[in-house]
């Protein structure tokens, strides 16, 4: 009978040690089970916990946020990381957590004519308390693919590349009508195709399927096509060699932009002497650019004509034209042997009746 006491005494106490060591697991508190990825719910953006595509952010308005999401899955809100959307929500991202302790995950997510893909490491620091803990770090991988029917090479239509379409208010007359009509065509025949293809043999727009956007032109008479790096002036060639252009597309409008902070850069243009006759375009292209997140957006509409070309183009309204590109627009094209010198007494009336200006280029 003491034999078996002894047996009895034995199991009683490894029992109790067990319960012992089970006590001691958990985290550094002891206030619970190992942590799981839940613990880390956290607001990633500067202090070294963020890293976006092997750049650590900076950027105060640049944060992601993890929460926990439906079916035990987490939900991932993006901020200021994407061209397409200033804030882009991904829920039901599923954490794996890997044999070292940190936890990976890949997630889709579609937004306007593209599916964005994050892909992710979180390293857990440590525990302090049950329900949460110290972020370590965040390091987010995103990448963009652009699923319009624009993505490829486009060339411009050299045969008629160019084209201004005025828009007169309403119940202004046909004569004002007309007159507008007649300036378009001096514009578009007379002037500006005429010199585009004069100086150059041929502009090439890439939209890339990553979301990158690139253009280049070919000077007349040379062999190599031209970049924004190829541009002479120091300190405006180095930044725009370091621009990344990006683009989106949806519902009929791509978007072109880049960083925001380049509009630093533009805005030094007065110091070049070179650049003095493009100041008042430039001002004009600015006060449509439209900022949203991390990014500066020209919003182009796309059309398809007739006869295979796909059209970008820009509405300006006239009220937004600075009254200097207005004064100089008549007096420039009435130089031309072919523009009726009655109209230059019809300047006014004109201006005073013009709604809006299109601005619109032909590729192929």
């Amino acid at each position: 009978m003491k034999k078996y006491g002894f047996y009895l005494l034995a199991f009683v106490c490894s029992l109790n040690f067990f319960a012992a060591c089970s006590d001691d697991d958990g985290d550094d508190n002891n206030n619970g089970p190992d942590p799981e990825w839940s613990d880390y719910v956290a607001t990633f953006s500067t202090d070294n916990v963020l890293t976006v595509n092997g750049i650590v952010n900076d950027k105060e308005d640049v944060k992601v946020v993890l929460a926990k999401g439906a079916n035990d899955n987490a939900k991932l809100t993006l901020e200021n990381i994407v061209i397409e959307s200033a804030t882009v929500e991904i829920d039901n991202v599923e954490m794996k957590e890997e044999a070292n302790g940190t936890y990976t995950f890949t997630a889709n997510q579609s937004i306007a004519e593209s599916v964005i893909t994050v892909s992710g490491i979180l390293t857990p620091g440590e525990v302090t308390k049950a329900t949460g803990s110290t972020p370590v770090a965040l390091e987010l991988t995103v990448t963009r693919k652009v699923t319009s029917d624009l993505v490829g090479e486009w060339k411009l239509d050299m045969n008629r590349p160019f084209s201004l379409t005025p828009t007169v208010k309403e119940g202004v007359g046909q004569e004002i009508e007309g007159a507008w009509a007649m300036i378009a065509g001096i514009i578009n025949n007379q002037l500006v195709n005429p010199a585009l293809t004069a100086k150059i043999d041929g502009v090439t727009v890439n939209f890339n399927e990553s979301g990158t956007f690139s253009f280049s032109w070919l000077p007349k008479g040379e062999s190599n096509y031209k970049t924004l790096a190829d541009i002479e002036i120091p300190l405006i060639a180095d930044e725009l060699d370091n621009i990344k252009f990006e683009y989106y597309v949806n519902d009929g409008v791509v978007s072109v932009g880049f960083d925001r902070e380049f509009l630093d850069v533009i805005s030094m243009v007065g110091m070049f002497p070179q650049l003095e006759g493009y100041l008042d375009l430039i001002d004009l292209a600015m006060g449509f650019l439209r900022v949203q997140g991390n990014y500066a957006l020209l919003p182009l509409p796309v059309s398809h004509t007739e006869d295979g070309s796909t059209a970008f183009s820009l509405t300006v309204p006239a009220a937004a034209l600075d009254g200097d590109i207005l004064e100089m627009l008549l007096p420039l094209i009435s130089q031309l042997p072919q523009f009726p010198q009655e109209l230059l007494q019809q300047f006014p009336q004109l201006i005073s009746a013009l709604d809006s200006l299109t601005v619109q280029l032909n590729f192929k």
